[in-house]
């Protein structure tokens, strides 16, 4: 079984409690609860094991939680407390329950941020080709010295030869253009989208998804 699986906490009253009638109760986790609770010495009683998530920071709020409503008892440890273990339950079933209702909403807001995320990149980086792709149109029909923009860049050509203040030889109207042409060949080459928290570049939409999932950069989404 994955030890995810058979993470969980437990509430033990132990052999030695058991023998002195002592309500003292433990307090733990492990991520193979089963394996666990089996450790402790033949005549501990299980009081109640719960599977959950995040054991260690379900533990430790557990540990502050118990100090205001039952009396520690750090002589034998941190997780050692005394009281009614039905109250005790009660508090640790309420406080799983709340826990595992919060921690699916994070998962779920997360998720939501990260694609939300992904969506303004995809739309930035789209509305930006279009843009380009417009600039890109006007340039090769808008003459640079009279900033003219011609229907077509056929009719720029023309306006080129016969302009007197802007005419251009042959020779000159060809570089004009293939220097359009080779501005807009690069611009084509770069298809890519970016992190907005980090700028990183990826060429697939799927790489920007998975490095939101795993980078720091998931944190600071939230």
């Amino acid at each position: 079984m994955n030890s995810d699986e058979d993470e969980g906490l437990y509430l033990l009253h132990t052999r030695e409690f058991i023998t002195t009638n002592e309500p003292i109760y433990k307090i733990g986790r492990s991520n193979k609860l089963d394996n666990r609770v089996k450790q402790y010495p033949n005549g501990s009683k299980i009081m109640l094991m719960i599977k959950c998530k995040n054991t260690k920071t379900c533990e430790n709020n557990l540990k502050k939680l118990f100090k205001t409503k039952f009396m520690q008892k750090t002589y034998y440890g941190t997780e050692y407390f005394e009281g009614n273990y039905v109250d005790m339950i009660k508090e640790i079933c309420d406080y799983v329950n709340n826990f595992n209702i919060t921690f699916v909403d994070d998962i779920k807001k997360d998720e939501k941020i990260i694609e939300q995320t992904v969506e303004q990149t995809v739309e930035n980086k789209v509305d930006n080709k279009v843009d380009n792709k417009v600039e890109q149109k006007k340039c090769d029909r808008t003459c640079s010295n009279c900033n003219h923009i011609f229907r077509f860049p056929s009719d720029l050509k023309k306006h080129l030869k016969i302009s007197f203040h802007c005419k251009k030889t042959n020779v000159e109207i060809e570089d004009y253009f293939n220097n359009i042409n080779n501005t807009n060949n690069i611009t084509n080459k770069n298809k890519s989208v970016s992190c907005l928290i980090c700028n990183k570049e990826f060429t697939r939409k799927y790489s920007l998804e998975r490095h939101l999932k795993s980078s720091n950069c998931s944190k600071n989404t939230k």
